[in-house]
C-alpha cells in the first residue's frame, strides 16, 4: 500500500435502471391480468458491486465490452447518476471526459474553440490565456490556430478537446 492519499473509493457500487414508461397503470394492470403477463418490467443492474480505489497521482482507465456499464460508472462517479447502492468517497474533483468535444463549434476557429471549450470545462479566462499555447502545443495544432474547426480531421479535433480537458484543474 502506498502512502499517497486515496482520492477515489467505491465500495459495492450498484446502479439499477428501471425501464422508462413502464409505470403500473390501471390499464396495464387490467391488460396484464387478461393476458397473463407478469406486468412489472425487470430492472437492469448496470453496476453490481463495483469496488475501486485510486490514489492521488494515479491514472485509471475503464475498459469493457459494449453495455458493460463503463459510461454508467463514470457518470455515477461524476455525480450525474445517484447510486442505487454502495458508497462513493471522492476527495477532490472528478471530471467526466465522456462526450469529449461536445460543445465545440464547427464554424469557430481553433483558438475560439479553446476559449469556448475551456469555459465549458470551467477554466477561468485568465487560466485559458495562460495555458493557451500549452494546449495548442500538446494538441500539435499550432499551424491551425486560425482554421475553422470543421476543417480539422476527427483525430485533430479529439486531440484539441483532450488537450483542453487535460489542462482543467482537478485538485
Amino acid at each position: 500500500m502506498s502512502d499517497r492519499l486515496v482520492t477515489l473509493r467505491t465500495t459495492g457500487l450498484v446502479k439499477v435502471f428501471t425501464p422508462r414508461g413502464h409505470r403500473r397503470t390501471l390499464f396495464r394492470f387490467v391488460r396484464d391480468k387478461l393476458t397473463g403477463r407478469q406486468g412489472f418490467p425487470t430492472h437492469r443492474a448496470s453496476l453490481d458491486g463495483v469496488d475501486i480505489e485510486a490514489r492521488a497521482g494515479e491514472t485509471i482507465g475503464v475498459v469493457g465490452v459494449n453495455g458493460a456499464g463503463k459510461t454508467t460508472l463514470l457518470k455515477t462517479l461524476a455525480g450525474l447518476y445517484a447510486p442505487t447502492g454502495g458508497t462513493i468517497d471522492v476527495r477532490g474533483e472528478v471530471g467526466l471526459l465522456a462526450g469529449l468535444g461536445a460543445g465545440m463549434v464547427d464554424e469557430l476557429s481553433v483558438a475560439d474553440n479553446i476559449h469556448l471549450y475551456g469555459a465549458i470545462c470551467r477554466l477561468s479566462r485568465r487560466t485559458i490565456r495562460r495555458r493557451f499555447h500549452d494546449i495548442l502545443a500538446w494538441a500539435e495544432l499550432d499551424p491551425f490556430v486560425d482554421a475553422e474547426l470543421r476543417t480539422l480531421s476527427t483525430g485533430m479535433r479529439t486531440r484539441l478537446a483532450f488537450a483542453i480537458a487535460m489542462h482543467v484543474d482537478s485538485a
